[in-house]
């Protein structure tokens, strides 16, 4: 049962705050408002989603501008209020706390809940005492409560019970910030695993009985062929939580021994291209980055395994060289964010447009600036290559484990050790760690309201390998990588090993999450 309230009062109330309090310029918000349009959202979802201002700033304003309580919250809500609606809980942002000699105790986010206070305390028949609480911990619990009361109801069969399933599944990925759904089918249970952070999580098992229908309904979502069923297949739909929150997916399916596993890729339809401050890079190695973009010509690798922030890192570069008199252009496989003013070509392998054809076609559109996506063949290198040596600064990625490891993995490729040290500036390897929660690490580690298990978001470590004249030398001596790794410690980096150790130092991370994303000591 959803309470709607007037346009203009439901707006009103959150822009008066954040203009009065200087959260947000006329300017910007205009721009913010615009975008929430388009994706048909309300101002408050769309802030809350992407994080435009912080959880802390904007329940500060709100209880100094309404001079309501504030509250805080260190554990889920159990839903035993027999005399509110589930629907009411649900369809609004909200959460019931205590009632106390019929007063209703309300944690609200929004400040434009405000006005619901009358609404519902006519309802159920309840005074009601609102409080404020961080956007950041409501979701979450709220997102306890509302998916814990939905995957209950998976004990009870009925028509639409697989759809409710999957629109709760889908919901609860993107309140958890979730990258990926994993749907597994095994003998005896559907396993469903969500990646938060970079780690798989089991969230829930469902009997066997619902494989077929949850993947059914998936697949008509992903307006897949629900016929084909000993073949993949890839799909992509649009979907909308009872949030509001707006995502496209990705849809993966694949024949295994008990029925078809499916993968869902949660992709950000706004994604927010971070500043280079923020990735966490050290001041010196920034200093680095920025004195190499500024070069007009060369070849710049971002190296890592999948998944660990290397197209981010592109993103924030091609960011910083975007201005009007360069003109880039990118190969991706897909684009990722697009950005105005850089022209995004993607590949298309069906029709036969591969990264190495969309780059011959691009070296005859006058390029300043080259990103590829990825480097996966001899023939890419090549043409990176050529393209770096005749003037263009180009930006790709590649898949080792180390900054000196590159050099190895191009010369596999057939690249020549003189061409390579003609053309190759910068290698940049990174990793993505867990950084531990900033409220929950001082008297504990179990996790609380503000993290997921005791960590919250990630940061970047990153091992950088300029190109200087001695190791372009290892490089035409045909020297082994650890060689070359060397040589860059000798010159003054910090392998991806020693930036670990200085998060860890630092507080930022523990040692545990550096062993598991850092296997070995680099020597």
């Amino acid at each position: 049962m959803q309470i709607k309230l007037p346009t203009n009062i439901e707006e009103n109330a959150l822009t008066r705050v954040l203009l009065q309090k200087k959260l947000l310029t006329k300017e910007l918000l205009s721009k913010i408002q615009v975008n929430a349009d388009n994706f048909k959202q309300t101002l408050f979802q769309h802030l809350l989603q992407y994080h435009f201002i912080s959880p802390e700033k904007l329940q500060s304003a709100c209880v100094d501008f309404f001079k309501i309580e504030k509250t805080t919250l260190e554990k889920k809500i159990n839903f035993n209020f027999k005399e509110i609606q589930f629907d009411i809980i649900k369809n609004n942002f909200l959460l019931p706390l205590k009632i106390e000699n019929k007063k209703l105790i309300l944690a609200i986010s929004n400040p434009c809940d405000i006005h619901l206070a009358k609404k519902l305390s006519f309802q159920i028949g309840l005074t009601i005492e609102l409080r404020l609480i961080r956007y950041d911990i409501l979701y979450r619990l709220h997102n306890a409560l509302i998916s814990e009361q939905q995957y209950n109801e998976c004990q009870n069969k009925n028509d639409d019970l697989a759809q409710k399933i999957t629109h709760q599944l889908l919901s609860d990925a993107i309140h958890r910030d979730a990258s990926d759904i994993h749907i597994e089918p095994y003998q005896y249970h559907v396993r469903i695993r969500f990646r938060i952070d970079g780690l798989l999580h089991e969230i829930i098992k469902f009997p066997t009985q619902l494989s077929d229908a949850i993947t059914s309904c998936i697949k008509v979502l992903s307006h897949l062929d629900i016929a084909i069923k000993r073949m993949p297949q890839d799909g992509r739909l649009a979907f909308r939580s009872y949030l509001g929150f707006f995502k496209d997916c990705r849809v993966s399916t694949c024949p295994t021994a008990y029925g078809e596993k499916i993968v869902i890729r949660l992709l950000d339809a706004n994604t927010k291209i971070r500043p280079i401050n923020k990735l966490g890079l050290h001041e010196k190695n920034m200093k680095i980055i920025l004195n190499y973009i500024k070069k007009p010509q060369g070849l710049i690798l971002v190296t890592g395994p999948t998944g660990s922030g290397k197209t981010i890192t592109l993103y924030t570069l091609l960011n910083l060289l975007n201005k009007t008199q360069r003109n880039i252009s990118t190969i991706e496989d897909p684009i990722e964010m697009k950005i105005d003013g850089i022209n995004q070509t993607p590949v298309n392998i069906k029709t036969g447009l591969t990264f190495s054809q969309s780059l011959r076609a691009l070296l005859r559109q006058d390029p300043d600036v080259i990103m590829i996506g990825e480097i996966r063949d001899q023939e890419t290198a090549e043409m990176a290559i050529r393209a770096a040596q005749t003037g263009h600064l180009v930006l790709s990625t590649l898949h080792t484990n180390s900054a000196s490891e590159a050099v190895m993995r191009l010369c596999h490729m057939g690249i020549a050790p003189f061409h390579l040290a003609s053309a190759l500036s910068l290698v940049i390897a990174q990793r993505l760690i867990r950084k531990l929660c900033s409220v929950c690490k001082k008297n504990k580690a179990l996790g609380c309201t503000h993290c997921f298990n005791g960590y919250s978001g990630r940061v970047g470590i990153f091992e950088l390998m300029p190109i200087t004249s001695a190791i372009s030398q290892l490089m035409l001596n045909h020297a082994s990588h650890t060689e070359i790794a060397k040589q860059n410690s000798r010159d003054g980096n910090l392998n991806l090993w020693e930036s670990a150790a200085e998060a860890v130092k630092n507080g930022l991370t523990s040692l545990n999450e550096i062993y598991r994303v850092i296997q070995e000591v680099q020597t």
